[in-house]
């Protein structure tokens, strides 16, 4: 009897649904999550930082194609309306992130910045405000401050307000900036001079100054150029010329590549605009030859040698900005390494050059160079690009040799004075440490082998020699000179990672090297900051508050 009942139990088993939910499951999954809760409070949470991170708008949440992708991964969760995300989580986020911010930056003591000015798709205009610094695991760290409504004349004293109030919200010290970079705007030049603050030319921005004088002082370049845009747009604006254009490119065996259009604020554009004109103009001739209206603008065989001119002289310069423009390594101590390389390599005459690219070779590098050693260049900076050169393992003094044994020592000179500084600040740190902990110090601990030896080899170093006491300078000469005896760092290595394996052997150097290698040689970081904020005031919604925009770019940028 017990074993047909056993039988029975076994077959009910074999024919019951795989993976059938008990009763209690359903009941389970078929109730929502209570609000009060922890697991919706994640999710909830999860969502806001997707919509801050990604500028997504805020009422994609209400999408019934985002409902239902939320419902497939977990149909408990119901997905508050945009209220409470813009009323609620996300100013809750943007309160904890900005008390994060406050805590990493009450760490640093030097820091440089950016900043720039922007316009949004409704016309409101917006100042960024960027620092920089070196962590104390030093690691290259960015954090954007605010971007700032401004609805009031751009003039220099009211960025310098702008500015400085930007410092005083976040309880940032103006005297502990080592530098502002910015491009050439008269406004923002004129605001640095009214503050005092040292200011920095952006190496993007000045590049493309000279470059783009370069070009312009010739005509030949000028109509070259006005030919390249006319053919650009001749074929962006027909798709019979654009589907043509392929055709050609096929029968030739040409690259199926689609022409570029040149931005004025942008010479990399042009370059490549040319750079596609050389490589399609067999295929550009094959269709504009075929049609009257446009046969007048294929270009000449005089056309063709001027860009071939143009593009000799600034394609191996394609790179320089995108490799001075990261956020994430030093930047600032290759400047004058860079120009000696322009001088020497990039933009060195060739036998094969005409005499259009040697033109406009010399006219690039003689602009660029009088931009950062001109007599009307403030004589700090100059200063400061030669100290950051020399605090970086990779270049110390070989590309200042050409400055002559005077101005050298002049600038080993000025690492000792910051070291010495340096010396007087952290035993000012120390006794204020000791006073405030002197009540509340811990019983001595018992003394081993290891800490005797090690108490031992400080009083050796402390004590005089036989020609007297060791001064601060002395100290700190040394290390200077025990710095530039070591081989220089590989080229492709981290200076910042050699820094850091570095405490004990220059103690002090390194904190200078801190301050310097800081700053940041272009304005780039406010440019993408300006791409972020295009992004958040989108055309869904160009009518975003400008608290909301300052908002939502700064979680963007510092989640």
């Amino acid at each position: 009897m017990k074993s047909g009942s056993t039988r029975n139990a076994r077959s009910k088993a074999a024919f019951a649904p795989v993976g059938q939910s008990t009763i209690q499951e359903t009941i389970e999954r078929a109730q929502k999550y209570e609000r009060t809760g922890k697991k919706w409070k994640e999710l909830t949470d999860s969502i806001s930082y997707c919509i801050a991170k990604d500028c997504l708008p805020i009422n994609v949440v209400e999408g019934a194609g985002f409902k239902k992708l939320i419902n497939t991964f977990d149909p408990r969760y119901q997905v508050p309306g945009r209220n409470h995300f813009s009323r609620i989580t996300l100013p809750s986020l943007y309160t904890s992130v900005t008390q994060r911010v406050k805590q990493e930056i009450t760490t640093i003591h030097y820091f440089s910045a950016t900043t720039d000015m922007w316009s949004s798709l409704g016309m409101q205009p917006y100042m960024s405000y960027t620092i920089h610094y070196i962590d104390n695991e030093w690691k290259f760290q960015n954090k954007c401050l605010q971007t700032h409504f401004l609805p009031e004349n751009h003039t220099g004293i009211n960025l310098a307000d702008a500015m400085e109030a930007a410092l005083g919200l976040w309880d940032l010290d103006a005297a502990n900036q080592v530098c502002l970079t910015t491009d050439n705007g008269s406004n923002i030049v004129s605001s640095a001079r009214i503050l005092e603050w040292q200011r920095l030319s952006c190496f993007g921005h000045n590049l493309h100054l000279s470059i783009t004088k370069a070009i312009k002082d010739d005509s030949r370049c000028n109509r070259a150029l006005g030919v390249c845009r006319k053919i650009v747009s001749s074929f962006s604006m027909s798709w019979k010329r654009k589907r043509e254009l392929t055709r050609s490119q096929i029968s030739l065996g040409i690259k199926q590549h689609s022409l570029i259009a040149d931005c004025p604020t942008r010479w990399g554009s042009m370059a490549k605009m040319v750079s596609r004109i050389l490589e399609q103009k067999e295929a550009i001739r094959l269709v504009l030859g075929a049609d009257r209206s446009t046969s007048n603008i294929v270009p000449t065989w005089q056309d063709l040698d001027v860009l071939q001119a143009i593009d000799k002289a600034v394609s191996p310069l394609s790179s320089l900005t995108d490799i001075l423009s990261g956020e994430e390594y030093v930047t600032v101590s290759a400047v004058l390494p860079m120009l000696h390389i322009l001088e020497t390599d990039l933009l060195k005459e060739q036998d094969t050059d005409t005499e259009l690219t040697k033109d406009i070779k010399h006219r690039i590098i003689e602009d660029i160079t009088k931009r950062y050693t001109d007599e009307k260049i403030d004589e700090d900076v100059i200063e400061m690009l030669r100290v950051a050169s020399f605090l970086d393992p990779r270049f110390k003094t070989k590309y200042l040799e050409h400055l002559g044994d005077s101005e050298l020592a002049t600038v080993k000179q000025k690492v000792i004075d910051e070291c010495i500084g340096v010396c007087s600040e952290l035993h000012q740190q120390e006794n204020a440490t000791q006073s405030d902990s002197a009540i509340f110090a811990p019983a001595p601990k018992k003394r081993n082998l290891g800490t005797l030896f090690k108490d031992h080899e400080s009083r050796v170093r402390e004590e005089p020699t036989l020609s007297g006491p060791i001064s601060v300078e002395q100290r700190v000469t040394k290390e200077v000179d025990n710095y530039l005896a070591a081989n220089r760092l590989d080229f492709e290595e981290d200076p910042l990672l050699w820094w850091k394996a570095q405490p004990l052997n220059y103690p002090i150097l390194g904190n200078v090297a801190q301050k310097y290698l800081c700053v940041c040689a272009t304005s780039s970081a406010s440019e993408r900051l300006f791409s972020t904020a295009g992004n958040v005031v989108s055309s869904f919604r160009s009518t975003l508050k400008p608290d909301k925009v300052d908002m939502l770019v700064f979680l963007s940028k510092n989640l």
